[in-house]
């Protein structure tokens, strides 16, 4: 997205106001009601939590309305209700292995992705949930980089055939994250294979344990 675009969205952002994409009340991107109603989905598996269920139409139109409209006020909300979900379960981790802080990082954007979108839209969610659990986490952005630029994923079917993908297409690990509990965040799961290939990455740079949190299960 250029920049033309983003300051349309900026002068549309001032001169309206959020409205729920739900209900479209008014002043609120996503209603409390609206959020409540959406189901979520399976229990964790494999250390892989997701909040909701991706087939749903309201969660399909929030994500893509994050990814494709360059909505970030979307992604933060997410990360809002993320953190409200897991709070207690992320505060037992804490406790249980005598961490200071989880560090939170997203999942990165390769070079001409970022360029094109403007954002990274795993960058909202985790901003969101990091403001909601100050107490509990440090979010470190810059942890990980994309050093392989790999397409969308989307055309890519098989579990295994993403994962052939995706080899080695994360490094660059910063070693603050050595020793420490990862929450890896992004916004959908389908296979798995880029948060299994990212969490390996941060696993082969120390990381103790890495959580991956989506905000939707495919």
């Amino acid at each position: 997205m250029g920049l033309l675009y983003h300051i349309k969205e900026w002068i549309n952002d001032l001169l309206f106001p959020d409205y729920c994409l739900g209900c479209d009340r008014a002043d609120e991107i996503l209603c409390a009601d609206c959020a409540g109603h959406l189901p979520v989905a399976g229990p964790a598996e494999d250390d892989t939590w997701a909040l909701f269920d991706y087939h749903q139409p309201l969660t399909k139109k929030l994500l893509w309305r994050l990814k494709y409209n360059g909505k970030q006020r979307i992604g933060w909300r997410l990360g809002q209700l993320a953190a409200e979900k897991w709070y207690e379960d992320l505060a037992e981790i804490v406790l249980m292995t005598g961490e200071q802080k989880l560090i939170i990082v997203p999942i990165p954007l390769g070079t001409r992705r970022l360029r094109q979108r403007g954002f990274n839209q795993a960058l909202s969610i985790a901003a969101g949930l990091h403001e909601h659990t100050r107490d509990l986490t440090e979010l470190l952005p810059d942890s990980l980089k994309r050093i392989k630029e790999t397409g969308s994923q989307v055309k890519t079917t098989s579990r295994t055939e993403r994962l052939k993908n995706l080899k080695d297409a994360f490094g660059e690990v910063n070693p603050t994250i050595k020793n420490k509990v990862v929450l890896l965040i992004d916004d959908t799961t389908t296979t798995g294979a880029t948060m299994q290939s990212a969490a390996l990455a941060l696993s082969r740079g120390g990381a103790s344990r890495v959580i991956k949190l989506a905000i939707a299960r495919g």
